[in-house]
């Protein structure tokens, strides 16, 4: 049944995707201030990088399918130019399919292949943020399709043990509710009329609670399946409507601690997946009402703890607890909060746009493996709630979205990394600094000629 249940998924995102204008041909006339590639290119670098298979790839190759499955959906969601909410929605399917094909077709190394979507499809809209900033879309549709796979992928998590629970049931809930939700909301926009978008909420809201009625009847996890979907999806409506009304930096930062506070109880609730679950309901409600200014960079904070909640179901067992008291902790804590800040700000100013995309890539992946490496394994979870913390923060001082999807791409990059990171941590301190400093001198290398080259231009026009 669960195969049926992704293959309808598929069908239906992929309708959601043609109903955005996915599918209808370009106009030559029209520019669209990016490569029509671009999306696609860390996806297919990241792919290139894991050809040798070799530790800790997967031997089948999951994790680099995965990052090029998810820089093809970037590519396909990209397609769609609109910015309204119905277009995000309709930008969604692209990645549910690639959910999908990961499924079906990628089950031996599932879990390498759906981290290895969720950071190849997020790489493609930061990399697009970067190169064209006035011309790309905002970060939500990139937020909202990371938290469906990262959810289903805790999901996979959840499924083991459990003999009880049919395979993959936990997984199907995010991936057949955002299929259904983007599908609702596409179409009664292309209904249209004046009615279009109420119709559209309510439609998606419905899709949304029934996917959850349905899941909680699978799981058996009780009433709290829909009341952390749904209260998730209410949370967000709520805070965007106040948000709304003023369009406060305050506002925004007060919505932030209202999640996290939403995000106590869920995981008190359902643990890693209740996280991932409450989490997806506020990415719903976005899909189903038009965010007020500075609110899609919130996600990030909910986004960022699934990454956190992720990380330690996979490394359960290599990890030791998470203590911000400890000096080397707290050191990555306060890096990685730099490090959102410090790339959003060169994206912004720098004026060419190769360099851009060079150094927000050379910075978000290389800079934080490299601090992992300096102070060791325990720093990577102190990483990721920085990228959390400091990433949803800053987008919501700035109103700043951008800086959130770069955050993202970061913590998702400090996951995908652990398995070569850990590798290095039984050598010597003398061998692991130097490899932290190949790392970084790229990264440290293309940030100085950039500063050099807007310090003469400030000269120059002074």
């Amino acid at each position: 049944m669960e195969r049926w249940l992704f293959l309808i998924a598929a069908g239906v995102a992929l309708a959601a995707w043609a109903a955005g204008g996915g599918w209808r041909p370009r106009d030559p006339g029209a520019r669209a201030g990016f490569p029509w590639w671009l999306p696609a290119l860390p996806g297919l670098v990241g792919f290139l990088a894991c050809v040798p298979a070799k530790e800790p790839f997967h031997p089948g190759l999951h994790l680099g399918w995965g990052l090029l499955i998810g820089g093809i959906a970037a590519l396909a969601a990209l397609r769609v130019r609109g910015e309204g909410p119905v277009d995000v929605a309709a930008r969604t399917g692209a990645i549910v399919v690639g959910i999908v094909v990961a499924f079906l077709g990628l089950r031996s190394g599932l879990a390498d292949a759906l981290l290895g979507i969720a950071l190849g499809w997020a790489s493609g809209f930061a990399v697009v943020a970067a190169f064209a900033p006035a011309s790309a879309p905002g970060a939500l549709a990139a937020l909202i399709g990371s938290l469906g796979a990262v959810t289903a992928l805790i999901g996979v998590f959840r499924n083991d043990g459990d003999v009880s629970v049919a395979k993959d049931a936990w997984s199907i809930a995010p991936v057949v509710g955002l299929a259904a939700v983007g599908a609702a909301r596409g179409f009664a926009g292309l209904a249209g009329g004046p009615r279009a978008a109420a119709w559209g909420r309510a439609a998606g809201a419905l899709a949304w609670a029934a996917v959850l009625l349905l899941a909680r009847k699978r799981v058996g996890a009780g009433w709290d399946f829909p009341a952390l979907g749904l209260g998730g999806t209410v949370l967000w409506m709520l805070c965007n409507g106040i948000v709304g009304r003023g369009d406060a930096r305050s506002r925004v930062v007060l919505a932030g601690l209202v999640f996290l506070a939403g995000e106590v109880v869920a995981s008190d609730r359902l643990a890693n997946f209740g996280t991932g679950l409450y989490a997806m309901g506020l990415g719903v409600g976005a899909l189903l009402s038009t965010p007020a200014r500075g609110m899609a960079g919130q996600l990030m904070l909910p986004a960022g703890l699934v990454v956190l909640r992720l990380h330690g179901a996979i490394f359960m067992d290599q990890l030791p607890r998470l203590g911000l008291t400890e000096q080397p902790t707290l050191a990555a804590f306060l890096i990685a909060g730099g490090l959102a800040v410090w790339i959003e700000e060169t994206v912004r100013v720098e004026p060419r746009a190769w360099m851009r995309v060079a150094v927000a890539g050379a910075s978000a992946l290389a800079l934080p493996a490299a601090t992992v490496l300096v102070i060791g394994p325990w720093a990577a979870p102190a990483l990721l709630l920085g990228f959390a913390a400091v990433g949803a923060g800053f987008a919501a001082v700035r109103h700043g979205d951008r800086a959130a999807t770069l955050a993202l791409v970061a913590a998702l990059g400090v996951v995908a990394s652990f398995h070569t990171l850990m590798e290095w941590d039984s050598e010597e301190r003398r061998d692991r600094m130097r490899v932290a400093a190949m790392m970084a001198a790229p990264a440290l290398a293309l940030a100085a000629i950039a500063e050099a080259t807007r310090r003469r231009a400030r000269k120059a026009t002074s």
